[in-house]
């Protein structure tokens, strides 16, 4: 009786520390320790028990004795079934925990589609027979009610396991091996949520059970040590007032020690750093040395995971920003606007850097900036000049020990990379920035990333733009079609009288064009076309200027911000320069070609009249013996009367 009350205390405190601190390695020392009296107290209980009953209470002793016997085997007993108790729940809290790896990593490949995530799936599934195997084990070991109710959950946890695992998620691995959506629609039906909640509620009624039979036991284990205890007491006054100071002292002194523990171990739940003194007992050396390194990992844990939980956070912003980045440049309706975007956007998504965007020009085996950033100078440089563009691929800075310098990358000095832009087989431009040495091998292909996004970007506006041409261009002379000549004089004229600047149409008209077209044919008659729409696009200035085609030997010229005076000098040029050339097609002389030239300036008028005034002046030039210029008049209005028969002539 002497030490079967302190033993007592200490094992259900040290079971609510268990409690607290899971069923970690940390936490099965400092059990065992609990369980474990320092030596000092030892002594003193044996020096009681003999002082106390030795000579005068021999009876008593040996009664005593018998009793405490039975109470320690009782209690014994009661300590082990605990142990079995709470490590029969650590499995089943394990075999969830199974069950959970499999979900996460399922879930992870589903979002993902990569066969990383399936690692802890099939680890979790090769796990799991041998953990319900060891469940199963340690409930043939209890009585024929206790194994009959743990043998009903574990078995319905099997066939859950298995309809997950047959129904949910070899389908969805398969789907998701042929179609992202199919698998998620499979996740969204909540079929595979459902089982997980019935093993989980399969698992909590298997705890519960364990709880209940666990503090079945507790409870008869109190009433015989009730029975016991009311025994001894009876036995003897004196014995039980020593077993009530040792159990005092005993009580107290693992209160305090335990106490130090609870507290740092509050501590450390609210994450403040804890760590506890060394004592002179080797017990307490034992458990503050596991306690401060489950401390000491744990901090480190929490870095670690404030580290990743950054890394995330920067990784989910630049994902954020590169979705920006391509719904802009889809929105983009010109190479200028994506320009523009980009010009923004890469500064943001490459911070710390200098760089540019160039895009290649086929035509002319040039690269041209679109966009630079930094201390980058966005210059116009040769196709060949780059080594990765002649190598076909990415080179990153390690990769450079061979390699000079690309001409034109005077990026400061920098290590810096290029990445070539290429959609479809065709190589469309280079992206060039500056990076650090080391890179790790995430940084490199969110860097590819955005390289493969801004290429389809770059052909999606490309290909917009070829067929925006193509819609508003002339196929044979490439000069603005009728279509688009009427919606810019219109918008041109709008814009003019808004601002309140000259605006100047130019109609011209190659003379007895009929005539030389059935002469020397229909080949010679489009090259001499083709010759004029060039020096009509040499006449212009852009971007404001056009030439167009309005049909067959018609050509105009929009002038916005020139007044009537200066574009008769430059219609005049242009007519002497027609008239200058000694023209031949396949080897036959064609003669002299001349045009005649009528010019209107805006007034008031719409874009309908102020056509009508070119043509008036371009039938007057006819009239008065073309190849001549003449501006519009009021008294030019007769012209018209004779406008078909002479643009046919």
């Amino acid at each position: 009786m002497v030490s079967a009350s302190p033993l007592r205390a200490r094992s259900n405190i040290c079971c609510r520390s268990s409690s607290i601190w899971g069923s970690s390695s940390e936490a099965r020392v400092m059990w065992e320790l609990c369980h474990t009296a320092p030596p000092s107290l030892k002594a003193v209980n044996l020096r009681l028990f003999f002082l106390l009953l030795q000579v005068p209470f021999v009876a008593l002793l040996l009664l005593s004795g018998i009793l405490l016997s039975r109470a320690v085997d009782a209690n014994t007993q009661a300590t082990q079934y605990a142990e079995q108790a709470h490590e029969e729940i650590a499995e089943v809290n394990a075999l969830l925990g199974l069950v959970l790896n499999m979900e996460t990593g399922l879930r992870g490949y589903v979002i993902t589609g990569e066969d990383a995530f399936l690692e802890p799936y099939h680890a979790a599934q090769a796990r799991l027979p041998q953990a319900i195997r060891s469940l199963e084990e340690r409930a043939a070991r209890l009585s024929e009610s206790e194994r009959a109710e743990r043998e009903t959950h574990l078995n319905n946890f099997e066939r859950l396991v298995e309809r997950w695992t047959n129904d949910v998620a070899r389908p969805e691995i398969d789907l998701r091996r042929v179609s992202k959506e199919q698998a998620e629609a499979v996740v969204a039906s909540g079929r595979g949520k459902a089982l997980v909640d019935r093993m989980r509620a399969e698992t909590a009624a298997y705890t519960e059970a364990a709880q209940a039979s666990l503090q079945a036991r507790e409870a008869l284990a109190a009433r015989r040590f009730q029975i016991l205890r009311t025994t001894l007491l009876l036995a003897g006054l004196a014995v039980l007032l020593g077993s009530a100071l040792v159990a005092w002292w005993g009580a107290d002194w693992l209160s305090r020690q335990l106490g130090a523990v609870g507290a740092a171990a509050g501590r450390l739940a609210r994450g403040e750093q804890a760590q506890l003194p060394k004592s002179s007992l080797a017990e307490q050396r034992r458990l503050a040395a596991a306690f401060n390194s489950m401390s000491h990992q744990l901090e480190e844990a929490r870095g670690q995971t404030q580290s990743h939980l950054h890394e995330l956070e920067v990784q989910e912003r630049s994902l954020r920003q590169l979705g920006e980045l391509s719904d802009l440049l889809l929105a983009a309706r010109s190479l200028e606007e994506g320009a523009q975007v980009a010009s923004l956007a890469l500064p943001a998504l490459l911070p710390e850097s200098s760089g540019e965007l160039l895009l290649f020009a086929p035509s002319r085996n040039i690269l041209q900036p679109l966009a630079a950033w930094g201390t980058a100078p966005g210059r116009t440089m040769p196709h060949d000049t780059c080594w990765a563009l002649r190598h076909g691929d990415t080179l990153w800075p390690d990769e450079r020990s061979f390699a000079a310098p690309c001409q034109g990358a005077e990026l400061g000095g920098c290590p810096y990379i290029c990445l070539p832009l290429t959609a479809h087989g065709e190589t469309l431009g280079l992206l060039r920035t500056t990076v650090q040495t080391q890179m790790s091998s995430a940084d490199r292909t969110a860097l590819q990333g955005l390289a493969r996004q801004l290429a389809l970007s770059l052909d999606a506006l490309l290909l917009q733009d070829r067929l925006r041409q193509q819609s508003i261009r002339d196929a044979l002379t490439g000069l603005y079609n009728r279509r688009h000549y009427e919606d810019y004089l219109s918008a041109s004229l709008g814009r003019a009288s808004r601002d309140g600047t000259p605006l100047t149409l130019v109609a011209l008209d190659v003379d007895h064009f009929k005539r030389f077209n059935d002469t020397f044919g229909h080949d010679a008659g489009d090259a001499v076309l083709v010759q004029v729409g060039a020096a009509l696009k040499a006449a212009v200035q852009p971007p404001y200027e056009a030439a167009c085609r309005p049909g067959g030997e018609e050509f105009a010229l929009i002038l916005p911000g020139t007044d009537a005076a200066t574009a008769l000098q430059r219609a005049e040029a242009l007519r002497q320069t027609v008239e200058g050339w000694t023209l031949t097609h396949a080897g036959t002389p064609l003669g002299q070609l001349t045009v005649s030239i009528g010019v209107a300036e805006i007034g008031s008028s719409s874009a309908a009249e102020l056509t009508r005034h070119a043509d008036e002046a371009l039938y007057a030039a006819k009239r008065g013996g073309r190849n001549q210029v003449v501006i519009w008049q009021p008294d030019l209005g007769d012209v018209m009367e004779n406008a078909n028969t002479l643009v046919h002539s």
